[in-house]
């Protein structure tokens, strides 16, 4: 089988795209903490409150490790990207509608979860 040639390959559009996915997956990660002395205040939150937030997300994160561990043996890796890409695309935007502290803290854990596949 001959491999196509040129920089648009299969392979390094793939691999292209998921360099990216994994940047932003890390800006959504740490993102927050950056944007803290803008969110505490808009949320009436105090820092303990922000500590809950980061530690629901990398709970989500590491727990979520395991399950996406799981699922990637069994259906093999290809499967489980998009989707987890696509959930966790959702999941971010939703983080811009939380409207109360209970609702970003929902949301980061959801997000946490399916991050952890890429």
């Amino acid at each position: 089988m001959e491999q196509k040639k040129g920089f648009w390959n299969p392979v390094t559009v793939l691999v292209s795209t998921y360099t990216v996915t994994l940047g932003f997956s890390a800006l959504d990660r740490l993102l927050i903490a950056m944007l803290f002395p803008f969110v505490l205040p808009e949320f009436g939150l105090d820092f303990t409150q922000a500590g809950i937030l980061m530690t629901c997300m990398a709970v989500g994160y590491f727990v979520f490790a395991f399950i996406g561990g799981v699922l990637s043996d069994k259906y093999g890796r290809k499967k489980v990207i998009l989707p987890s890409v696509l959930i966790f695309s959702l999941g971010s935007a939703l983080t811009g509608l939380a409207t109360g502290f209970a609702s970003l803290v929902g949301v980061r854990t959801f997000v946490g979860r399916f991050i952890r596949l890429l």
